[in-house]
């Protein structure tokens, strides 16, 4: 169990004030009294220091959580090809601000795209290890934007950028204030989904261990992995997880799916606003059994053929992802098993009008129509990029999109972590129904639990996901594993067979959920 500390860091040097072992932080957490004090520790993510209801803002500012905007980067790069999907028709930007910039990706991408253009950023990026001819363009303006003006004169912007701000940032008139009339204004947001995985997924993964009568070789212990269990009623194993997640949104007043109302707010204030529809990712196909001595065919190979219908042999099932770090999946990866019983229960259900026994492999892969009255502005919303260009991207950008998605799951933990705690202090019944006991209400178990239910959400997660998979199909060579042994490797494929059974007698809106969704919205300051 992690020890509970909160440590306060000096925003403008970056140097600790000062580090105490504390109990864990009140839902409001602890501040420090002195003002320049912006950041805490809690459990290892690196938090702002306001309460919520100053800075409703619920991600953690760890590395990772930032780094998920390089794939937002990547994604739109590949779609329009530029740093913008304006067709500014060379008469690019002369002076922009970018909120939202993360580790300072799009904005040294748009320095060196619109080069007789000046930027200013509200987040401090490291400009001392950029080109000079790139540095000098880009200012650092401090100023808390949640609560006060942005620190600029009126008119003084051609271009706004905002990106993943949904969150955080209520209103749109301090955008309008600061752009010159005639100026562009670009919103990319994404709404909030809490990733899923069907329990016909997940049961196999819950089979018990078998115990193995001699030492393991590499000195991993076969003793039966301990899983928190979800009672049935529930859609799916991680449900409490899921409920956590949305109420971080509904009680810090954030609208959860902000493409939903962000047009009406837009509109607002800008004009000939155009949108594209709504961009929404389904989940990804499987991944393939990664390489191993007796398979007769590489992964990607034997995938290909299962995907176009090539190879209808059963005996050929692949199993799932086996490249695991931590301790649980690494046992899992050497012994995993199916329970006939576990996974008949998940595969039969009464309701069989909602099942579908011939669920296509190859399927659109991106919701891009408009069959929900998404799309503003006609065909304008539509040509802000290239259709065939969305359509085109391959297969395993599935898994990487996923990936981002879980990502968010991780990256507002702490903020779920008070709800839970909220939880324990003022609604102990709702807790009561997702099978959880009296002794799970002292704050140390409390949290026991509650990392027990996030890592079991991250080994789950990290074999769907197969992120071997997708790296190895753009050139990277997985590291050296040991072999599997004859009867390792026959336990993987009754696993990969089980779930694969499950996914094909499985109901299609599980398949096909979407794990992401994401908006464009493009204005223009009229007058």
């Amino acid at each position: 169990m992690p020890v509970s500390t909160t440590t306060y860091y000096q925003n403008s040097l970056g140097r600790p004030s000062y580090s105490s072992p504390t109990s864990p932080p009140s839902p409001d957490r602890q501040r420090s009294s002195k003002k320049q004090d912006k950041w805490i520790i809690q459990h290892g993510s690196k938090l702002h220091s306001y309460g919520r209801d100053k800075a409703p803002y619920p991600l953690s500012y760890n590395r990772e959580v930032l780094e998920m905007s390089c794939i937002d980067h990547a994604l739109i790069y590949r779609l329009k090809g530029s740093v913008s999907f304006i067709n500014f028709k060379g008469d690019t930007p002369k002076r922009c601000l970018d909120l939202g910039t993360g580790i300072g990706d799009w904005i040294i991408d748009a320095a060196k795209e619109w080069t007789d253009c000046t930027f200013a950023i509200n987040v401090q990026i490291p400009l001392f290890a950029l080109d000079d001819s790139i540095a000098t363009r880009i200012e650092w303006v401090h100023g808390n934007f949640l609560r006060q003006k942005l620190p600029f004169e009126d008119d003084e912007f051609d271009h706004v950028h905002i990106h993943g701000l949904a969150c955080a940032v209520p209103e749109n008139k301090e955008v309008y204030r600061v752009l010159r009339p005639g100026g562009t204004v670009e919103i990319i947001e994404e709404d909030a989904i809490f990733p899923v995985l069907p329990r016909w997924f997940t049961a196999p993964l819950n089979a018990p261990l078998p115990r193995s009568n001699s030492p393991a070789e590499d000195g991993i212990d076969d003793r039966p992995v301990a899983r928190l269990s979800c009672p049935t009623e529930f859609p799916h194993d991680h449900a409490l997880l899921e409920h956590l997640f949305y109420s971080v949104f509904h009680n810090r007043f954030l609208n959860p799916t902000p493409s939903s109302v962000l047009p009406g707010y837009f509109s607002a204030f800008f004009g000939h606003v155009v949108s594209p529809p709504i961009i929404r990712f389904p989940m990804p196909p499987m991944a393939p059994l990664q390489s191993t001595r007796r398979g007769s065919l590489p992964a990607a190979e034997k995938y290909r053929r299962r995907s176009d219908g090539s190879d209808t042999s059963g005996s050929t099932q692949s199993s799932p992802s086996s490249d695991f770090s931590d301790h649980d999946l690494c046992r899992m990866e050497r012994s995993l098993s199916v329970s006939t019983e576990a996974s008949s229960v998940a595969m039969n259900s009464p309701d069989d009008a909602d099942r579908s026994h011939n669920v296509p492999r190859s399927s659109p892969f991106f919701a891009c129509r408009d069959e929900d009255g998404t799309q503003i502005g006609g065909a304008t919303g539509i040509e802000l990029y290239p259709q065939c260009n969305l359509e085109n991207l391959d297969e395993h950008t599935l898994f990487i999109i996923l990936n981002r998605a879980v990502g968010l799951v991780f990256a507002i933990k702490e903020a779920m972590w008070d709800e839970l705690l909220d939880k324990v202090e003022t609604n102990k019944e709702i807790l009561f129904a997702y099978g959880w006991e009296s002794g799970d209400f002292h704050r140390e178990a409390c949290r026991q639990k509650f990392e027990t239910m996030i890592e079991q959400y991250r080994n789950d997660m990290h074999v769907r996901v197969s992120m071997w998979h997708s790296l190895s199909l753009n050139g990277w060579i997985p590291p050296r594993r040991d072999p599997l042994t004859k009867a390792e490797l026959l336990e993987q494929e009754r696993l990969r067979d089980a779930i694969l059974d499950a996914q094909r007698t499985g109901k299609i809106n599980d398949i096909k959920k979407p794990c992401r969704s994401i908006r464009l919205l493009v204005g223009v300051k009229v007058y």
